[in-house]
């Protein structure tokens, strides 16, 4: 059955029970007033004649007779007689409401003479009294309580109470059960699947199998976690084929270049001195080695993009890995008429890949000399997160700058010269981006690959890149990796 058809069910029931309830202490009462009121009658008759007779004494309707003590010993403290003259004025009650000044309207106290009404609480008589000659003198009315019937309509009460939320009861235990094993348990296995989906953990069959509402939810999760896998399964496999293909024609396209490389480096000897043949065999070198290098960019790339790929990770002191990171930049810098400025101030213990770690600075250095004209400057730096801010930061990327340190080593390379929009922010770290020809100086497009690769081995390493433009002044590049404590 539906989930929705047992919610509508147990809605009714819950809005009938309390009608039920009501009709069943009705029928229990009428079936009290069945089985007691033919003996419960001739008991009540009984008693009250023995008081009937005390109250034929035609003297009691007088006002301020002596005669009315005596009738206060006739009747407990539950019963209650009350007598009138016949003018409807209360000569005697024991019952307190009944003043007896009172006067009770003609027309009821001539209502129901010589009847014995039975009515919810008390039975009822009311009789004339005649004196000798037959002259009306007065009237007594006779209240006795049904105490009997009131204590079983009380414990009918109680039992009609008491079974009525007992059933309500069950029938919430029963509603909450039936919701906790038919929604709550099979929606909690549902979330906790589509979690170990989102984090590519393992992931087991849904134990639920039910006709309603969450079990063709289930099934359908089911159907959709089976094409995913075998979309998945596809698209590594696709993927595998596209990396070992580009891997085949880098490995073929490796060899002829270096052949080329190495021919021309043998035809610059020997005809070095011809200038025109010269100037054709630099074109040919240069050419060679930009194809060289962008071959060796796509391999790390697809390399880092594996998911089979693990870096070779050792631990090393801070202070002195970085340093010789740092250093050998000096002379590349001086041939492009650039003033390298270096600092370090580092500790701790850290867990690299040194190869990878070399490459990271290498291409940081090398996209701020692409990107500086001679005469100016360019600063590298290595420090600890937290440190402060070095007092060579651009002024326009302090407050910037402090929102991107972190714990561990902080690489920091700033250069002066043309800088891109602040739009271009999250493009520039993507792979095969490539920015206007006139930010760098000699006007040549590369492969676009450098600072994503070098994004992506911080990634590896646990840390993150940050690029920060300053208009008209420059750009600051920002690496930090985590030192051992935090990896």
């Amino acid at each position: 059955m539906k989930i929705k058809c047992w919610l509508l069910l147990s809605y009714v029931v819950v809005m009938i029970l309390p009608l039920l309830a009501l009709y069943l202490f009705y029928i229990s009462i009428e079936r009290l007033d069945e089985n007691h009121a033919f003996e419960e009658h001739l008991n009540v008759i009984t008693e009250m004649q023995s008081i009937e007779i005390q109250l034929e004494n035609p003297d009691l309707y007088q006002f301020n007779s002596g005669y009315h003590s005596p009738l206060e010993a006739l009747i407990n403290e539950e019963w209650h007689i009350s007598l009138y003259n016949a003018e409807g004025f209360v000569i005697f009650s024991t019952d307190s409401i009944m003043a007896p000044i009172n006067r009770v309207n003609e027309e009821l106290l001539f209502r129901d003479l010589y009847e014995l009404r039975r009515g919810h609480r008390v039975f009822t008589l009311k009789k004339p009294v005649f004196d000798d000659g037959g002259q009306l003198i007065g009237f007594y009315e006779i209240m006795v309580p049904r105490q009997e019937w009131l204590t079983g309509l009380e414990n009918r009460k109680a039992w009609v109470f008491a079974g009525t939320v007992s059933t309500l009861a069950l029938i919430f235990g029963g509603v909450v059960i039936f919701l906790n094993r038919k929604l709550n348990l099979p929606l909690a296995k549902l979330m906790e699947q589509m979690r170990h989906m989102a984090t590519n953990l393992r992931q087991g069959e849904i134990s639920h199998k039910s006709k309603d509402e969450i079990g063709e939810v289930i099934e359908h999760f089911e159907l959709m976690k089976e094409e995913l896998r075998e979309a998945k399964l596809q698209v590594n496999k696709e993927q595998e084929e596209r990396e070992n293909m580009i891997a085949a024609i880098s490995h073929d396209l490796k060899i002829p270049l270096t052949s080329i490389r190495a021919y021309s480096e043998t035809l610059k000897q020997q005809f070095g001195e011809a200038s025109k043949i010269k100037n054709h065999l630099e074109i040919v070198l240069s050419k060679a080695d930009y194809m060289s290098q962008m071959i060796d960019d796509l391999n790390t790339y697809v390399l880092l993009r594996s998911s089979e790929y693990e870096l070779d990770r050792v631990e090393v002191d801070g202070e002195e890995f970085f340093e010789m990171l740092i250093s050998g930049y000096e002379q590349w810098c001086s041939q492009e008429g650039i003033s390298l400025t270096t600092e370090m101030n580092i500790s701790g213990k850290y867990k690299v890949d040194v190869k990878q770690m070399i490459r990271v600075v290498d291409n940081l250095m090398n996209n701020a000399i692409r990107h500086t004209p001679r005469g100016k400057k360019i600063w590298l730096a290595v420090q600890e997160g937290g440190e402060g801010v070095p007092d060579w930061i651009f002024e326009e990327l302090r407050e910037e700058f402090l929102h991107t340190t972190f714990k561990g080593a902080l690489i920091l390379v700033q250069n002066e010269g043309p800088t891109i929009e602040k739009r271009e922010v999250d493009m520039v770290l993507q792979p095969f981006y490539q920015g206007e020809t006139s930010r760098s100086k000699d006007h040549k497009r590369n492969t676009g690959l450098g600072l994503s690769i070098t994004k992506m081995i911080l990634h590896k390493h646990k840390g993150e890149l940050h690029f920060l433009p300053c208009k008209n002044r420059g750009s600051l590049l920002v690496a930090w990796i985590p030192d051992i404590k935090e990896q």
